[in-house]
């Protein structure tokens, strides 16, 4: 991942995304693309967030908010490098 952040409310994104990562990869998408977007109101800039809610995304056929999301995580793993 890269590198925990506390939400300020003792949320650590990092152990939040981890956990979403493991549901999406149980075929939990739907549930996992909403919890993509809860960790993305905390970390928007967060590319590994951004790129498995494009992979979700796709994966549920809505194919411009993935190609989306997965560019824009791009950019932003691009950006921290």
């Amino acid at each position: 991942m890269t590198g925990s952040k506390n939400d300020g409310a003792g949320m650590d994104v990092d152990d939040v995304l981890a956990e979403v990562i493991k549901k999406h990869r149980q075929g939990n998408i739907d549930g996992a693309r909403s919890d993509y977007r809860r960790v993305l109101q905390v970390a928007p800039e967060n590319p590994d967030a951004l790129h498995y809610l494009g992979l979700a995304c796709f994966q549920t056929g809505e194919l411009e908010a993935a190609l989306g999301y997965i560019r824009d995580g791009l950019r932003q793993a691009t950006d921290r490098h």
